[in-house]
């Protein structure tokens, strides 16, 4: 039993690993979207999709300032 339940554990800290890697590529690739956006001229949904964005799975990466400039650029053409 001790030995299951170790091997419980292993998994659970493995999935939860994956999970918050998956939410990092995903809010990258989310202000890669956002660019493109913004690059079209579709200010709104690049907000909209900007403000979805943890960014607390962006710190510490260059995405991060992207997305500060990006939302910026996006708030400001739509007033």
């Amino acid at each position: 039993i001790e030995v299951l339940s170790n091997e419980n554990l292993i998994l659970k800290q493995q999935v939860a690993s994956l999970s918050e890697t998956a939410e990092k590529y995903s809010a990258l690739n989310s202000v890669f979207e956002a660019e493109k956006m913004i690059e079209s001229k579709d200010f709104e949904n690049a907000l909209i999709l900007l403000e979805r964005i943890d960014k607390k799975y962006l710190e510490g990466s260059f995405a991060l300032k992207n997305y500060e400039e990006l939302y910026e650029i996006a708030k400001e053409n739509i007033k």
